[in-house]
């Protein structure tokens, strides 16, 4: 097998949460954490446009109701971090630097969870972030999920709703953030299954 190969391999085993590659120790089969939603998911293809839908169904499920809890529940310490990593999407799209506003993205998501004050609202929000990256390793490698100018535009204000104690607001706009992803990476995912 070549290199690419192997590579394209290992990256995907990594995302599945099947491995785990230590810089400078080496490659290791990832030890089970034994959380629920692991095992609940662990049959998730990222591939299954069907699966993504519902993927993305769940994800606005969860995160309208945590922006909102957010909003009612945020400590002034979880509106900063909140804040600073919506800030850190804001910056990536800016310098049109995918995998920072990727890991920038991820922050930001678990921030509102966190800021949810529900552990299990914020396990949630977590696990389909985790489903999430698959979709992009697997499917969409090296592409952005649509316009991270746009997204990063939604976070900042997904994130003053919040600050500001607006439930309605922050769910709305988070309502909205969400359909937009979930449009984007279904047009991406078509795109590169049907082109023209």
């Amino acid at each position: 097998m070549s290199r690419t190969v192997v590579r394209e391999a290992l990256k995907i085993l990594s995302a599945l949460g099947r491995i785990s590659v230590q810089k400078g120790r080496g490659i290791y089969v990832a030890e089970p954490d034994g959380a629920l939603w692991r095992e609940s998911f662990s049959h998730f293809l990222p591939a299954d446009l069907k699966q993504v839908d519902e993927m993305f169904e769940f994800r606005r499920f969860a995160e309208i109701t945590t922006s909102r809890m957010a909003a009612q529940r945020a400590t002034p310490t979880q509106v900063k971090a909140l804040r600073e990593a919506a800030q850190q999407t804001a910056d990536a799209a800016e310098r049109n630097d995918i995998e920072a506003f990727s890991r920038a993205d991820e922050m930001f998501h678990g921030a509102v969870g966190v800021a949810a004050s529900n552990m299990f609202f914020s396990a949630s929000v977590d696990a389909v972030q985790r489903l999430q990256r698959q979709v992009n390793v697997i499917g969409l490698a090296g592409v952005a999920g649509g316009s991270t100018v746009v997204a990063a535009r939604q976070h900042l204000a997904i994130a003053t709703a919040i600050a500001g104690g607006d439930e309605e607001q922050a769910a709305m706009l988070m309502a909205e953030h969400i359909d937009m992803t979930s449009q984007q990476f279904k047009q991406e995912i078509r795109h590169r299954l049907f082109p023209l």
